[in-house]
């Protein structure tokens, strides 16, 4: 599956995004969808949550979402678009962001803390077979 926001009308201080959801072929499960307001925005027309059932077959679905914030104010955080779909042996999770023109801040990678593995491990050598 494939979520996005999309710009389409930013003026006076009420910003107006479509929520854009793909299912992709082969998901064969309901999506569910939610949308995280940050502090100090609103939601004037719209819904925060809804579902995209498997019904709909392969296809976007695009929701209006218009977003009010007080006029020359840029949240802190950003407002999150989440969709999950859930079935008997997987699970999906797609996230899009929409940053109120914020520089994005790259998340930092997670650090390994287990032992540090010998070489033939990434090598592709079998057992009793020699590394390259």
């Amino acid at each position: 599956m494939r979520v996005d926001w999309r710009e389409v009308v930013s003026e006076g201080g009420a910003l107006s995004l479509v929520a854009e959801v793909e299912r992709r072929a082969g998901l064969d499960a309901d999506i569910e969808v939610s949308i995280v307001l940050p502090e100090g925005a609103r939601v004037v027309e719209g819904s925060t949550e809804f579902v995209l059932p498997r019904s709909a077959g392969a296809h976007a679905r695009v929701t209006p979402c218009v977003v009010a914030v007080a006029p020359g104010v840029v949240p802190e955080t950003d407002l999150v678009l989440s969709a999950q779909a859930r079935g008997g042996s997987f699970g999906a999770h797609a996230e899009a962001r929409y940053t109120f023109g914020r520089e994005r801040q790259l998340e930092r990678q997670p650090v390994p803390t287990g032992p540090v593995l010998p070489a033939r491990f990434f090598s592709g050598s079998g057992p009793g077979e020699s590394d390259p």
